[in-house]
């Protein structure tokens, strides 16, 4: 009879089964569409808020030697009077995929830089500064009606790259700095931001032709040895110095205007 009682139930097991793993497979199927759903919505949002930034005139806090809002200037008016403006500047990380964190010499990876690529982009021809040129940061003005540095890099993320809060890992401020080139002077703030492994990047509102994920121990040996170093923006490479230099040693760039770094 037990014999028959497996016989029977046999059957009706691999039925129950079967009908699991379609629920199983429909809800994976379900989630994944919800992802892509969502990252569309996001990127519907971000080239909607891209567009409206073209039709109206862009604002931008301006502060002063202290890094204290004083007023707003259009964009133009601030480029073109070099205008004092704060800056968000993010460094945008993923981990490298295992097979990528050999050497190429065969050896293991042993410095933390190794574990992770950071995303490189071409800025848009139309850009009003540094157009065409290769930008080893994310960045941003902050605006008139919000001139903190958090949002201001949020809403770059966006923005310029269809990257919403369920994409990003962690976003950490790490320090703030001074800086003058030819084109600008800015308070700015670097921030390290690790998205997650299956965050998907989508250049939506045009700031950026293309980009990216280098790992971050070559493009810091490239920068540092002068590689290719004259075709990233200068502020680019200030920045990703400066982290690199805070993650190794701790030290932080100057915090005075006075001791700020321009350059030439």
């Amino acid at each position: 009879m037990t014999s028959r009682l497996r016989a029977s139930a046999s059957p009706r097991v691999a039925l129950a089964r079967a009908r699991a793993s379609r629920t199983l497979d429909a809800s994976s199927s379900a989630s994944a569409s919800a992802s892509v759903r969502r990252a569309r919505r996001r990127r519907r949002r971000a080239r909607a808020s891209s567009e409206s930034a073209f039709e109206t005139e862009e604002y931008c806090a301006l502060v002063n030697e202290r890094n204290e809002v004083i007023g707003s200037a259009t964009r133009r008016e601030t480029v073109s009077s070099r205008a004092l403006g704060r800056g968000a500047f993010g460094v945008v990380l993923k981990r490298a995929p295992v097979d990528a964190r050999a050497r190429d010499d065969g050896s293991a990876s042993t410095s933390a830089s190794d574990t992770f690529t950071a995303l490189v982009t071409r800025r848009s021809a139309r850009k009003d500064v540094w157009p065409n040129a290769l930008d080893a940061v994310t960045s941003g003005v902050c605006q008139r009606d919000d001139a903190s540095y958090e949002t201001t890099m949020r809403r770059e993320l966006e923005e310029e790259l269809g990257v919403g809060a369920d994409d990003v890992v962690s976003l950490t401020r790490m320090f703030t700095f001074p800086y003058e080139d030819r084109y600008m002077r800015v308070w700015g703030a670097c921030f390290e931001i690790i998205l997650r492994d299956d965050a998907e990047v989508a250049y939506v509102d045009g700031e950026v032709q293309t980009g990216a994920f280098e790992r971050l121990d070559d493009l810091a040996v490239n920068l540092r040895d002068g590689r290719e170093g004259d075709k990233f923006t200068p502020i680019g490479k200030y920045v990703l110095r400066s982290y690199l230099a805070y993650k190794s040693t701790g030290t932080t760039p100057p915090s005075e205007w006075d001791d700020r770094h321009v350059e030439e």
